[in-house]
């Protein structure tokens, strides 16, 4: 009788930290781990390996104490502390179930760099809902908790121990290993960690290859006849949105315009290098190919510098020092003459566009990147090119007003490629766009980028076309007769042609450069596929050249900074 009583108070005591385990992992695993099958592969850890175990049982464990402090504390600051915990990562897994989205290291930075207002082109009826439910949910909790509460031995010492405990947890490396609502707590320092130390050695790859001397030969004549080349790196443009591409839609009526007077040769099957634009600019400016992604060589500016040519570079919405937002592309760019900032993307920048075009040298090459149709696409729906309605606004919006806001922001991207071609059309000028990467708009039930949809046609096949000017078809009429030869004969071709491309154009010669790949040359080759496969055709590599990841790689990085300061985030 004794020993049943003993076995009933044992069991008594017991009770409430059972019962906060059971509801610690209902929590944990319906807000952090639980994702619907959005492809093939598996986009969590499964659980039942042993590292899924240990993930799991450490996320009980710690969720369970916290749950034992939070029960001694009153209810209203007990349900507040509920919902500041876990609204973050409750969110970001609504996010992730709604749009089909996997959430990885690069995703996460895209995330940080969001503005406010467009994170709210994600807030729709289910979204609002949803949260008054989480909210009502984190009520309930807070109740139970109160029911539960289990006795401790010296409860002052553990009412202080705890939050010191949690604080510590959250802000040190353990936290990787505990749950998503740790890496909302402390995004900014989780990326910098996973994520941008790793770019820094990339950079610091790059800084190595740009500085080698430029090994570069120029055909006979071609100082005198070379036209201005402006290259245009476009942002999350589709190919199949475009109306000159059978889009029934006129998204980019200056461009259509240009396509039916012949002046404008379009790729509809475009490769890109990779889902992600801070990938794709090292594919479009380097020699690295699609399916080959080693970068052996520098980009093609110091080639251009070596040749006398001016490069102007002109950056909507990024910062000019050791930006956060695409660095390699900073990096690449470092040796131009010139480069403007400008948190406009079409009407003043385009007032600087038109300047450095009239007064630049004979021999000059321009590059722009900027914002435009990147999702949620709300960035540059004034009311000039809200052409296609109801467009996504502030507020609750539904997917095809999501659509209509990607539309509407390839009629602002249309409105600056066709400024900046007025601007070129007097003069010896080809003007290429290429975009980074495409999106997905609700295929499927998928929306933005990851990698269960890498390989789908709307986000590898990204728009890309070339306008040449009357006087360079005057002056080269065989060159734009190949063009247009090339663009029925090819059908599909990549981000590898760029480079070369660029490099033909000026009659310049690298130990890289290759006719095979220059869309001006009769021996141009089709790219052999319309999709790469899966495998590690995109995980970026460098020849000879160590990545140097972690602290060691970020200490390098600040010394080359001219200020000797980390770098700061910037904005997308």
């Amino acid at each position: 009788m004794k020993k049943r009583s003993s076995l009933a108070k044992i069991f008594r005591k017991a009770l409430p930290w059972i019962a906060l385990s059971g509801t610690a992992a209902v929590v944990i695993w319906t807000l952090f781990y639980w994702r619907p099958d959005f492809s093939q592969e598996d986009v969590v850890v499964p659980l039942n390996s042993g590292r899924g175990v240990r993930k799991f049982a450490v996320c009980i464990v710690w969720t369970t104490f916290l749950f034992a402090w939070l029960a001694q504390i009153r209810r209203i600051p007990r349900i507040i502390f509920l919902s500041v915990i876990f609204l973050p990562a409750a969110a970001v897994t609504f996010v992730a179930h709604v749009y089909k989205i996997d959430y990885d290291y690069n995703l996460v930075a895209d995330i940080i760099q969001t503005r406010p207002e467009e994170a709210f082109e994600f807030v729709d009826f289910w979204a609002i809902f949803a949260l008054v439910g989480f909210f009502a949910a984190m009520t309930a909790l807070g109740i139970a908790l109160e029911k539960m509460r289990p006795a401790f031995p010296r409860r002052k010492i553990v009412l202080w121990a705890m939050p010191i405990v949690l604080f510590a947890l959250c802000f040190t490396g353990i936290k990787n290993n505990i749950c998503m609502s740790a890496l909302v707590i402390k995004t900014k320092d989780y990326v910098q960690r996973s994520f941008l130390r790793d770019e820094f050695g990339i950079i610091k790859a790059l800084k190595n290859l740009e500085d080698a001397p430029a090994q570069t030969t120029r055909l006979a004549g071609t100082e005198n006849d070379s036209p201005i080349v402006f290259l245009h790196i476009g942002e999350s443009a589709r190919a199949d949105h475009a109306p000159f591409n059978g889009y029934e839609r006129d998204t980019m009526p200056r461009m259509n315009r240009e396509f039916r007077a012949g002046t404008l040769v379009s790729f509809p099957k475009c490769v890109s290098f990779s889902i992600r634009t801070r990938f794709s600019v090292l594919g479009i400016l380097t020699p690295a190919t699609v399916l080959d992604p080693v970068i052996r060589a520098a980009s093609f500016v110091p080639a251009l510098k070596d040749n006398k040519i001016f490069l102007c570079g002109f950056f909507s919405s990024m910062s000019k020092q050791g930006g956060f937002h695409d660095i390699s592309l900073m990096a690449l760019t470092d040796n131009f003459h010139r480069k403007i900032h400008t948190r406009e993307m079409s009407d003043s920048l385009f007032q600087r566009v038109s300047e450095e075009i009239s007064g630049a040298p004979r021999e000059s090459f321009f590059l722009y990147y900027g914002e435009g149709a990147h999702m949620p696409a709300t960035r540059y729906n004034r009311e000039k090119y809200d052409v296609f309605t109801p467009s996504a606004k502030h507020g609750i919006v539904k997917n095809e007003s999501r659509v209509n806001a990607y539309d509407n922001c390839m009629v602002a991207t249309d409105d600056f490629c066709g400024n900046a071609i007025e601007a070129l059309r007097g003069k010896n000028a080809v003007y290429i766009y290429v975009s980074d990467h495409g999106d997905m708009l609700g295929e499927d039930g998928f929306w933005t980028r990851n990698a269960a949809c890498s390989h789908r046609p709307e986000v590898r096949h990204v728009l890309c076309f070339v306008w040449c000017s009357e006087k360079f078809r005057e002056t080269h009429p065989e060159k734009f007769k190949t063009l247009q030869e090339n663009r029925a004969r090819l059908g599909i071709i990549s981000h590898d042609f760029i480079y070369h491309t660029v490099l033909g154009l000026y009659g310049i010669r690298t130990p890289h450069y290759a006719e095979t790949l220059d869309l001006f040359s009769p021996k141009a080759e089709a790219f052999p596929t319309e999709m790469p496969g899966d495998g590690e055709h995109w995980k970026l590599r460098f020849e000879n050249a160590e990545l140097n990841y972690g602290s060691r790689a970020l200490k390098e990085w600040e010394k080359l900074n001219e200020n000797g300061k980390k770098p700061k985030r910037g904005k997308k």
